[in-house]
């Protein structure tokens, strides 16, 4: 089983140095990311390198 989870850079000074945002069953698209300031290019580049993202969010997968 593969996820993909939308991250962030933790504004709180008490927070890890990233916290989660938004939990996907299937590979976000463009539409699904645009509203954290992805362009259509990092959306479709989320296959590299297990991460990527654009400044303050970033997606990560996991695979069980």
């Amino acid at each position: 089983m593969k996820v993909w989870i939308l991250m962030s850079v933790a504004n709180d000074y008490n927070q890890p140095d990233k916290a989660f945002e938004k939990l996907f069953w299937e590979k976000p698209t463009y539409d699904d990311l645009k509203e954290f300031d992805f362009s259509e290019q990092e959306a479709k580049d989320l296959t590299k390198n297990n991460i990527s993202g654009c400044g303050d969010y970033w997606v990560e997968t996991f695979t069980k």
